[in-house]
């Protein structure tokens, strides 16, 4: 796959991902949850429609018939878990709607790393 058509992919789910996660953050903000914690929660939701997102439509032929196993997915979420609620404590109220991108940005250099590496490809 080039690279334009895996960016596209990337982007695809990548938005429906961020859109979950802004959705669940500004729902959340707005019922009173801190931002830290709303934050958190909302990439959790979008972590699990991403993570398998990415392995079938985005990263599928380097997968083969294959599937990232939990390591990956481990390493991926410490990774964005710690992002979130960092930034989720030290944004200013007018970032908020920017929290989702570095997560984003963050899944796609790890997933194109453990998609060529068997230490995180299940058998």
């Amino acid at each position: 796959m080039n690279i334009i058509s895996r960016l596209g992919r990337f982007s695809a789910v990548g938005l429906v991902a961020t859109g979950i996660h802004a959705t669940v953050l500004v729902a959340l903000i707005s019922l009173g949850i801190g931002n830290g914690l709303a934050n958190l929660s909302g990439f959790l939701i979008a972590f699990i429609c991403s993570f398998f997102g990415q392995q079938a439509l985005t990263f599928k032929d380097r997968l083969g018939e294959k599937r990232l196993n939990k390591r990956a997915a481990a390493v991926l979420l410490i990774v964005n878990s710690s992002l979130a609620i960092i930034l989720g404590q030290i944004a200013p109220a007018v970032a908020l709607p920017a929290l989702p991108i570095l997560p984003a940005a963050t899944n796609y250099i790890l997933l194109w790393i453990f998609t060529g590496r068997s230490f995180f490809i299940a058998n």
